[in-house]
Protein backbone atom coordinates (compact mmCIF):
# COMPACT_ATOMS: atom_id res chain seq x y z
CA UNK A 1 0.00 0.00 0.00
CA UNK A 2 1.13 3.39 -0.94
CA UNK A 3 2.81 4.75 2.16
CA UNK A 4 0.64 8.65 1.79
CA UNK A 5 -2.18 6.37 1.46
CA UNK A 6 -0.73 4.76 4.67
CA UNK A 7 -0.64 7.65 6.58
CA UNK A 8 -3.78 9.41 5.81
CA UNK A 9 -5.76 6.35 6.84
CA UNK A 10 -3.89 6.36 10.13
CA UNK A 11 -5.03 9.86 10.34
CA UNK A 12 -8.29 9.50 9.81
CA UNK A 13 -8.34 6.35 12.65
CA UNK A 14 -6.41 8.70 14.96
CA UNK A 15 -9.07 11.15 14.53
CA UNK A 16 -12.31 8.74 15.01
CA UNK A 17 -10.80 7.65 17.73
CA UNK A 18 -10.25 10.36 20.21
CA UNK A 19 -13.92 11.37 18.55
CA UNK A 20 -15.30 8.54 20.21
CA UNK A 21 -12.85 8.78 22.96
CA UNK A 22 -15.04 12.46 23.55
CA UNK A 23 -18.06 11.08 23.20
CA UNK A 24 -17.37 8.31 25.76
CA UNK A 25 -15.86 11.23 27.81
CA UNK A 26 -19.11 12.77 27.77
CA UNK A 27 -21.52 10.29 29.01
CA UNK A 28 -24.77 10.90 31.30
CA UNK A 29 -22.79 10.57 33.81
CA UNK A 30 -20.07 13.16 33.52
CA UNK A 31 -22.64 15.88 32.30
CA UNK A 32 -24.84 15.31 35.57
CA UNK A 33 -21.17 15.62 37.72
CA UNK A 34 -20.31 19.13 35.18
CA UNK A 35 -24.31 20.28 35.65
CA UNK A 36 -24.19 19.57 38.98
CA UNK A 37 -21.13 21.88 40.10
CA UNK A 38 -22.96 24.54 37.61
CA UNK A 39 -25.67 23.66 40.29
CA UNK A 40 -23.56 24.17 43.55
CA UNK A 41 -21.70 26.85 42.29
CA UNK A 42 -25.63 28.57 41.80
CA UNK A 43 -25.93 27.98 45.28
CA UNK A 44 -23.01 29.67 46.34
CA UNK A 45 -24.24 32.51 44.38
CA UNK A 46 -21.06 32.08 41.84
CA UNK A 47 -23.32 32.69 39.02
CA UNK A 48 -20.76 33.04 36.47
CA UNK A 49 -18.55 29.93 37.40
CA UNK A 50 -22.03 28.23 37.27
CA UNK A 51 -22.68 29.12 33.93
CA UNK A 52 -19.07 28.32 33.01
CA UNK A 53 -19.84 24.78 34.18
CA UNK A 54 -23.08 24.48 32.05
CA UNK A 55 -21.70 25.63 29.15
CA UNK A 56 -19.14 23.29 29.31
CA UNK A 57 -21.67 20.36 29.68
CA UNK A 58 -23.55 21.55 26.67
CA UNK A 59 -20.30 21.91 24.30
CA UNK A 60 -19.25 17.98 25.66
CA UNK A 61 -22.45 16.92 24.64
CA UNK A 62 -25.78 19.75 23.45
CA UNK A 63 -27.71 16.44 23.85
CA UNK A 64 -29.30 16.96 27.43
CA UNK A 65 -31.99 19.31 28.69
CA UNK A 66 -30.46 20.05 32.66
CA UNK A 67 -27.69 22.28 31.36
CA UNK A 68 -29.89 24.59 29.19
CA UNK A 69 -32.51 24.72 31.57
CA UNK A 70 -29.53 25.64 34.64
CA UNK A 71 -28.11 27.87 32.68
CA UNK A 72 -31.98 29.49 31.64
CA UNK A 73 -32.61 29.98 35.35
CA UNK A 74 -29.27 32.25 35.86
CA UNK A 75 -30.78 34.62 32.63
CA UNK A 76 -33.91 35.02 33.45
CA UNK A 77 -32.48 36.12 37.26
CA UNK A 78 -30.36 38.76 35.26
CA UNK A 79 -33.06 39.83 33.39
CA UNK A 80 -31.57 38.30 29.82
CA UNK A 81 -35.12 37.53 28.72
CA UNK A 82 -33.63 36.61 25.49
CA UNK A 83 -31.37 34.27 26.26
CA UNK A 84 -33.53 32.73 28.95
CA UNK A 85 -36.06 32.18 26.29
CA UNK A 86 -33.35 30.55 23.56
CA UNK A 87 -31.89 28.03 26.86
CA UNK A 88 -35.10 27.15 28.10
CA UNK A 89 -36.61 26.33 24.25
CA UNK A 90 -33.47 23.93 24.19
CA UNK A 91 -34.25 22.58 27.32
CA UNK A 92 -37.95 22.12 26.57
CA UNK A 93 -36.92 20.40 22.94
CA UNK A 94 -34.60 17.73 24.55
CA UNK A 95 -37.57 17.04 27.41
CA UNK A 96 -40.71 18.79 26.97
CA UNK A 97 -41.78 17.30 30.24
CA UNK A 98 -40.14 20.06 32.27
CA UNK A 99 -42.91 21.66 33.90
CA UNK A 100 -40.90 24.97 35.18
CA UNK A 101 -38.80 24.95 32.05
CA UNK A 102 -42.07 26.07 30.48
CA UNK A 103 -42.89 28.75 33.34
CA UNK A 104 -39.38 30.10 33.34
CA UNK A 105 -40.14 30.80 29.60
CA UNK A 106 -43.50 32.26 29.65
CA UNK A 107 -42.35 34.96 32.82
CA UNK A 108 -39.23 35.56 29.99
CA UNK A 109 -42.13 35.84 27.33
CA UNK A 110 -44.49 38.53 29.71
CA UNK A 111 -41.57 40.53 30.14
CA UNK A 112 -40.40 40.98 26.21
CA UNK A 113 -44.03 41.66 26.02
CA UNK A 114 -44.94 38.33 24.30
CA UNK A 115 -48.17 37.54 26.26
CA UNK A 116 -49.30 34.87 23.95
CA UNK A 117 -46.69 32.63 23.79
CA UNK A 118 -46.23 33.41 27.89
CA UNK A 119 -49.74 32.18 28.04
CA UNK A 120 -49.61 29.16 26.19
CA UNK A 121 -46.45 28.21 28.45
CA UNK A 122 -47.64 28.78 31.61
CA UNK A 123 -51.10 26.70 30.63
CA UNK A 124 -48.40 23.78 29.57
CA UNK A 125 -46.61 24.55 33.17
CA UNK A 126 -49.92 24.01 34.88
CA UNK A 127 -50.66 21.29 32.56
CA UNK A 128 -47.84 19.45 33.58
CA UNK A 129 -48.53 19.31 37.03
CA UNK A 130 -47.03 22.79 38.46
CA UNK A 131 -50.06 23.59 40.50
CA UNK A 132 -48.64 26.08 42.59
CA UNK A 133 -49.44 28.82 43.81
CA UNK A 134 -46.14 30.88 41.70
CA UNK A 135 -47.73 29.40 38.81
CA UNK A 136 -51.49 30.64 39.45
CA UNK A 137 -49.83 33.81 40.15
CA UNK A 138 -47.62 34.22 37.06
CA UNK A 139 -50.80 33.42 34.76
CA UNK A 140 -52.63 36.14 36.65
CA UNK A 141 -49.82 38.61 36.03
CA UNK A 142 -50.09 37.69 32.17
CA UNK A 143 -53.62 37.97 32.46
CA UNK A 144 -53.50 41.45 34.00
CA UNK A 145 -51.11 42.77 31.27
CA UNK A 146 -53.76 41.82 28.63
CA UNK A 147 -56.59 43.93 30.78
CA UNK A 148 -58.08 40.12 31.33
CA UNK A 149 -58.90 41.23 35.05
CA UNK A 150 -61.77 38.86 35.88
CA UNK A 151 -59.56 35.88 34.61
CA UNK A 152 -56.25 37.98 36.55
CA UNK A 153 -58.38 37.69 39.99
CA UNK A 154 -59.23 34.28 39.49
CA UNK A 155 -56.14 33.61 39.32
CA UNK A 156 -54.71 35.70 41.95
CA UNK A 157 -57.95 33.84 44.47
CA UNK A 158 -56.14 30.87 43.62
CA UNK A 159 -52.89 31.53 44.39
CA UNK A 160 -53.31 33.60 47.81
CA UNK A 161 -55.55 30.01 48.58
CA UNK A 162 -52.31 27.82 48.26
CA UNK A 163 -50.31 30.15 49.83
CA UNK A 164 -51.99 32.33 52.13
CA UNK A 165 -48.95 34.37 52.69
CA UNK A 166 -48.14 35.53 49.35
CA UNK A 167 -47.86 39.22 49.36
CA UNK A 168 -47.30 39.65 45.61
CA UNK A 169 -50.45 38.11 44.92
CA UNK A 170 -52.24 40.24 47.20
CA UNK A 171 -50.66 43.06 46.02
CA UNK A 172 -51.10 42.64 42.60
CA UNK A 173 -54.92 41.64 42.97
CA UNK A 174 -55.17 45.27 44.92
CA UNK A 175 -53.65 46.91 41.62
CA UNK A 176 -56.20 45.09 39.46
CA UNK A 177 -59.36 45.64 41.39
CA UNK A 178 -58.28 49.68 41.37
CA UNK A 179 -57.83 49.09 37.51
CA UNK A 180 -61.60 47.89 37.90
CA UNK A 181 -62.54 50.53 40.19
CA UNK A 182 -63.50 48.51 43.23
CA UNK A 183 -61.47 50.87 45.54
CA UNK A 184 -62.03 49.41 49.15
CA UNK A 185 -60.89 45.78 47.63
CA UNK A 186 -57.49 47.24 46.49
CA UNK A 187 -56.92 49.05 49.83
CA UNK A 188 -58.01 45.70 51.57
CA UNK A 189 -55.28 43.90 49.60
CA UNK A 190 -52.27 46.65 49.86
CA UNK A 191 -52.94 46.81 53.62
CA UNK A 192 -52.90 42.53 53.73
CA UNK A 193 -49.58 42.77 51.10
CA UNK A 194 -48.07 45.31 53.48
CA UNK A 195 -48.88 43.58 56.65
CA UNK A 196 -47.07 40.88 55.07
CA UNK A 197 -43.78 42.72 54.20
CA UNK A 198 -44.53 43.80 50.67
CA UNK A 199 -43.50 47.14 49.93
CA UNK A 200 -46.59 49.41 48.05
CA UNK A 201 -45.22 51.43 44.84
CA UNK A 202 -45.54 54.88 46.02
CA UNK A 203 -46.75 56.30 42.31
CA UNK A 204 -49.56 53.49 42.45
CA UNK A 205 -50.71 54.38 46.15
CA UNK A 206 -51.24 58.11 45.09
CA UNK A 207 -53.20 56.76 42.24
CA UNK A 208 -55.39 54.75 44.70
CA UNK A 209 -55.87 57.31 47.46
CA UNK A 210 -56.60 59.93 44.43
CA UNK A 211 -59.37 57.56 43.12
CA UNK A 212 -60.34 56.45 45.81
CA UNK A 213 -60.78 59.91 47.74
CA UNK A 214 -59.12 58.45 51.23
CA UNK A 215 -55.38 58.64 52.68
CA UNK A 216 -55.69 55.00 53.98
Amino acid sequence: MDKKIMVLLLAISLFFCSFACSLKSASREEIANITNRGIEYFKLGQNDKAIAEYSKAIRLNPNFAEPYYNRGIIYGNRRDWYRAISDNSKAIKLNPNIALAYANRATAYQHVGKYKQALFDINKSIALGLNDAEAYYGRGLIYAKQGEYLQAICDFNLSTMLSPNYAKAYYNRGVVYFKRGSFEAAWADVHKAEALGNKSDPNFLRDLKKASGKEE
